[in-house]
């Protein structure tokens, strides 16, 4: 598991603006932390990926990109097993609604993320 820290996160959105443009500032500098020590407590990658999008979702950090950032977060913790997710718009915006609806929980995430990651070619 790679362990992640603020600065990675802010790394990964400052190029995620740079690419689509946008408002890059943050809204919750503390909620990014918590997001941290959460992920760094989980020895499970696919129960990781779910809660960074779970997060990133319910809580949204920055004021723009989140969505690309959690997803470019989602595929670096999955890489770390030689993993990675495909997820076009359209599903990723209706895993956001669930969430925002309260109709998905993490757990409904985790299982999606089993189902959808699919394993990389190796060196």
């Amino acid at each position: 598991m790679v362990d992640l820290t603020t600065d990675d996160i802010i790394a990964i959105h400052s190029r995620v603006i740079a690419e689509t443009g946008g408002d890059g500032r943050t809204l919750s500098e503390a909620g990014l932390h918590q997001l941290v020590f959460h992920v760094n407590l989980s020895e499970d990658i696919f129960r990781t990926a779910a809660f960074v999008l779970f997060s990133f979702s319910a809580y949204p950090p920055f004021r723009e990109g989140n969505m690309q950032t959690a997803l470019c977060l989602i595929n670096k913790i999955l890489a770390a097993d030689e993993y990675r997710i495909d997820v076009g718009k359209r599903e990723l915006a209706d895993l956001v609604a669930g969430i925002e609806s309260f109709s998905l929980e993490i757990e409904d995430l985790e299982d999606w993320m089993h189902r959808h990651a699919q394993k990389t070619a190796g060196p």
